[in-house]
């Protein structure tokens, strides 16, 4: 015997017979078992072309005509004298996390069409409405479509209990008409609490109790699709199968189904192993691309990349007990052996890893002062470790007189607060924490751009902000003398400016400095006072860009002033889209650009965007994995962070994103940085490329036209060369503006005509 399949709801027992029918076996619990409701009292012996379900099992080179016992064990499976272990079970759990009510109201008009198309008016006189004649007939039929209509009628009305009564048993067959559609229906709302996170409890419990009978077979079925399971007609040794299975494949391709209930999920926890994020996303990605495999990811177990998992269904029950400390791996793939092989290789890829760190010959510090034996002249210390310990070493650096750029983020404001106190009366930098950019006498630190040498100091408490003008300036024949980066919270009120305004005071004391910069998302208004005094005694032209007034600050002018040109551009675009197309989808890597985004709407007086990092009068996403209207996120926010690589290193939630903004039917837009630079993906365009056409085609399939407003941050002196950034997102399709704030305008002046329309 061959075992094949397991069904997740059969039940570990022994089992006696209860039916025989052609190609398949059914039998019952030997004991009656105290918890009906929540165990089926029903298990099928099957042959393959029957296909997996819930309570199937599914059998090869087995005579089902002699079988008459079946016994189920935790790692085996006795039917009648032969023995096989379990190898598989068929996972019958609904997974439509992220699915989008317009998906699913095309694949029912779909459904429907189908329907009317290849079968018989009799086989769809359970759902009259659907049938050509209305499924009237003669005699029985008649009466019995009857019967039918009145009862979904009852049960869509919200009679849940009468409804289901009405229903059960009605019809013909084993499993009758009417428990097949109140098996449906049931499995219609669980769908619905795991897509939309809706709670029909009540009427799932309603209609149950009101559907019980005496019919085993309808129990069993009814009792499954009560927990959201289902059974799934194909071909378990990956054959093309039968015509009937071909043309369901169609129908999938046609309404833009992902397939999910076609793959098989594995996954692992490690409890307590701890790699570094880009190692992950190494590991990830290569498991990702292995043949066979869907999609697959490698992260720590926070909260949040447990919501991400969860949303790309890669989900599976023994995630629930893992916390921060735990790794996580899951593999998506087409057949279990795949996804079987495809954990293996992530797991001995970071065994390696493992391996290779322990037994490195190279001397490397592991301390501070280490660190300063090996290089006496230093000067700064770049820190960037898990934020719960960047606090202490960043202390212990500026106990030994070093300036301190702290990278990491998710360090609390009490500590930021008291490093810089303590970096200021020292008469040293705290650059941070968060602090993602810099670029010190020539040295870009972080997530900086090779750019030229020059007069003019930056400061900044906006990481992409400053690459954004340091990279303007380079390729506008200017060069930069000193960039400082502050971290975002230093112009809240919380922090005050410390290192803001110590920033100010080192440019004007700087012999190379001659111009200085002030960037930053907006300031608080006391902060913003501070700073206006500190730059009046400078005899310097200083530019006050992103805040409002001060001192004897100016606003910058616009970067593109183009806007003729956009809006002429916008109105021929908006023509294109598609009855309901009206959103526009900001999926950004840098913090800086989603505030600018927000800034360019507000300008133009355009509402409802909502966005994780909101900007007055703007009100924060409800879900940051889930978009609604115009919504901007910050995917560098910390909130994505914990445990994973900057958005800037790793791609993969933010294609995955787009092509979730590609099946929302009112997307029209999607709004998209990319930074270049020292310390970002070195090949963004083979990332992003093939997700930009993979989400036009899915809206061109459905007949609708998706704007894709790009801008690059760089120079052509970076290692990924902004010039061929540019040229490789033009051929997958997008639209290439000069800066962020040109491609926000652009994406509003689309609203603007669509809100018109």
């Amino acid at each position: 015997m061959e075992l094949l399949s397991v069904g997740d709801q059969v039940g570990a027992g022994t089992y006696r017979l209860l039916s025989r029918f052609r190609g398949a076996v059914a039998f019952t619990p030997e004991r009656k078992r105290a918890c009906w409701r929540r165990t089926p009292r029903l298990a099928c012996v099957v042959e393959e072309s029957k296909g997996q379900g819930p309570l199937n099992i599914v059998v090869g080179g087995l005579d089902l005509a002699v079988v008459d016992s079946l016994e189920v064990r935790a790692g085996h499976v006795r039917v009648g004298h032969a023995q096989a272990p379990i190898r598989r079970r068929y996972d019958s759990s609904l997974r439509l996390n992220g699915a989008k009510p317009e998906m699913l109201r095309t694949n029912l008009d779909t459904l429907k069409s189908t329907l009317l198309a290849q079968c018989p008016a009799e086989a769809i006189s359970l759902t009259p409405a659907l049938s050509p004649n209305g499924g009237e007939g003669e005699g029985f039929e008649t009466a019995l479509a009857r019967a039918l209509r009145a009862g979904t009628e009852r049960l869509l009305a919200g009679d849940f209990a009468g409804g289901a009564a009405a229903l059960k048993g009605l019809g013909h067959g084993l499993t009758p008409s009417g428990d097949d559609f109140l098996a449906g229906f049931l499995l219609g709302l669980n769908a619905l609490q795991s897509a939309f996170g809706m709670d029909f409890g009540t009427q799932i419990s309603t209609i149950r109790r009101a559907a019980r009978s005496g019919n085993r077979f309808a129990e069993a079925f009814l009792d499954c699709a009560a927990r959201g399971r289902y059974s799934l007609r194909r071909d378990l040794r990956g054959r093309p199968g039968r015509r009937a299975f071909l043309r369901a494949q169609s129908t999938q391709a046609r309404c833009g189904l992902q397939g999910d209930d076609l793959m098989t999920i594995k996954g692992k926890v490690k409890s307590g192993e701890y790699f570094d994020s880009v190692t992950l996303m190494i590991v990830g990605r290569d498991v990702s691309a292995a043949k066979g495999v869907v999609d697959a990811a490698v992260v720590m177990g926070t909260k949040e990349n447990k919501a991400i998992l969860k949303a790309s269904g890669l989900w599976l029950a023994e995630f629930d007990k893992a916390d921060d400390t735990d790794l996580l791996l899951a593999v998506k793939a087409e057949q279990e052996e795949t996804a079987a092989a495809a954990l293996q290789a992530a797991e001995e890829q970071l065994k390696k890893v493992r391996t290779r760190t322990a037994t490195s010959k190279e001397q490397k510090p592991r301390s501070i002062e280490g660190a300063l034996k090996a290089l006496p002249g230093a000067n700064l210390a770049l820190i960037s470790v898990a934020g719960r310990y960047a606090g202490s070493l960043a202390h212990r650096a500026l106990d030994a007189g070093l300036h301190v750029m702290l990278f990491s983020d998710n360090v609390s404001i009490e500590t930021e607060v008291e490093l810089k106190k303590r970096a200021r009366e020292k008469g040293l930098l705290v650059m941070g924490p968060d602090c993602g950019t810099a670029i010190i006498n020539g040295a870009p630190l972080g997530f900086a751009n090779i750019v030229r040498r020059g007069d003019v100091g930056i400061v900044a408490a906006a990481g992409t902000g400053l690459q954004e003008v340091s990279s303007i300036l380079s390729n506008e024949g200017a060069g930069v003398s000193q960039a400082i980066g502050t971290g975002g919270r230093d112009v809240k009120q919380d922090v005050g400016g410390i290192m803001f305004l110590e920033g100010i005071k080192a440019l004007m004391e700087d012999d190379a400095t001659r111009v200085i910069v002030l960037v930053g998302k907006p300031f608080h208004e006391s902060v913003l006072a501070k700073v206006g005094k500190a730059i009046k005694a400078a005899l310097l032209a200083v530019s006050l860009s992103k805040g409002s007034g001060g001192g004897n600050g100016r606003r910058a002018p616009g970067l593109d002033a183009r806007h003729k040109e956009l809006a002429a551009l916008a109105a021929k675009e908006a023509v294109k889209a598609a009855k309901g197309q009206r959103d526009v989808r900001g999926l950004f890597s840098g913090g800086t650009f989603c505030t600018e985004a927000q800034v360019v709407f507000r300008s133009l007086k355009i509402g409802g965007v909502r966005s994780n990092v909101p900007l007055a009068p703007y009100l924060p996403v409800k879900n940051v994995l889930k978009s609604k209207g115009h919504t901007f996120i910050d995917l560098g926010d910390d909130v994505f962070t914990v445990g994973r690589p900057h958005p800037m290193i790793d791609f993969s939630l933010r294609k995955r994103r787009i092509i979730d903004e590609a099946n929302d039917t009112g997307t029209a837009v999607i709004l998209l940085d990319v930074v270049i630079g020292c310390g970002s993906n070195m090949d963004p365009v083979s990332e992003l490329a093939p997700s930009i056409v993979e989400a036009r085609r899915l809206a061109e399939r459905a007949r609708r036209n998706l704007l894709f407003a790009c801008s690059v941050t760089g120079t052509p002196a970076d290692p990924q060369n902004r010039g061929e950034v540019e040229a490789g997102l033009r051929k997958a399709g997008a639209l290439v503006f000069q800066s962020n704030a040109a491609a926000a305008a652009f994406a509003a002046r689309v609203a603007m005509c669509l809100e018109a329309q």
